[in-house]
């Protein structure tokens, strides 16, 4: 009894507080590098070297997500098997309505946020490789993408771009013809 009353406790601290500390880490410079991400982590995620640290590696995600795009890492580093990932290119994340993946989640690795704050990744065209750049007429990425302009557009010059209401859900890049987009972290 003690210990599980002392785990909730502690569990009810490192969540609030974690919290509390991301805010205000977002505000203030680094004073260590931030672990980069290396991987689309499946929206709420919080940052990465806390998100290693707190997520049970338990796939209730994996198992609640609609479109099984969150899959289980494997044939990593220790720390980093069994954490969740979304693999844009096989299975992108299709932000379902109800977000299932962030209720399920026991640790708090994956924070609910809302639909519009989800922020997995950012798309990057490569306006090279983009059928527009060779005289194609091409729209795909733009009229799939769920958050319409908010996050990617044709401009005036005809190019794609990509805007600051992206959040990295992979449908872009899952549906490109030709490779030109991929969602970087």
């Amino acid at each position: 009894m003690g210990n599980s009353r002392r785990d909730f406790f502690r569990q009810f601290v490192d969540k609030t507080l974690g919290q509390a500390a991301d805010a205000l880490g977002d505000r203030l410079p680094s004073t260590s590098p931030e672990r980069p991400r290396t991987r689309l982590r499946p929206p709420g995620a919080i940052a990465e070297a806390q998100f290693l640290d707190t997520c049970y590696r338990c796939g209730n995600c994996v198992d609640a997500c609609p479109a099984r795009a969150i899959q289980h890492l494997k044939g990593e580093s220790e720390e980093l098997n069994g954490t969740p990932f979304i693999d844009a290119r096989q299975q992108p994340c299709l932000v379902c309505d109800g977000l299932e993946c962030m209720h399920v989640c026991p640790s708090g690795a994956l924070q609910l946020v809302a639909r519009e704050q989800i922020r997995m990744g950012l798309a990057v065209v490569d306006d090279k490789a983009c059928l527009r750049s060779h005289g194609e007429d091409c729209r795909i990425c733009v009229e799939l993408c769920p958050y319409d302009e908010a996050a990617m557009r044709i401009d005036e010059s005809g190019t794609v771009q990509v805007l600051g209401g992206c959040v990295g859900c992979g449908i872009c890049e899952w549906k490109c013809p030709c490779d030109a987009v991929v969602v970087g972290v």
